[in-house]
C-alpha cells in the first residue's frame, strides 16, 4: 500500500505498526471524501498549525492533529 507523504511524516520516529498506518489513511480519507484538493490542502496546514509546538515544529505533527483537522474540515467535530 502507498501512503502519503504526510502519513510517513507522522509514523516516522515513532513506532507506529503498519496497519495503524493503514488505518489512519483510510480514516482520513473516508472524513475528506467530497472534499476539494484545495480544502484538503488547507486542512494539513490547519493539522500543522493546530498548536504551538508542531507550528514551529511540523515533525511533531501526530495523527490525532490530523483527525482533528480532517474532522473540522468535513464539518463533523470541531478544531480545539
Amino acid at each position: 500500500m502507498r501512503y502519503s507523504l504526510l502519513i510517513v511524516a507522522v509514523s516516522r520516529g515513532r513506532d507506529i505498526h503498519r496497519t495503524a498506518l493503514a488505518a489512519l489513511h483510510a480514516e482520513l480519507a473516508s472524513l475528506l471524501v467530497g472534499i476539494d484538493g484545495r480544502r484538503v490542502r488547507k486542512t494539513v496546514l490547519s493539522a500543522l498549525a493546530s498548536r504551538t509546538e508542531v507550528a514551529m515544529e511540523p515533525g511533531l505533527v501526530a495523527a490525532d492533529d490530523l483527525r482533528c483537522a480532517a474532522q473540522f474540515s468535513s464539518g463533523t467535530g470541531a478544531l480545539f
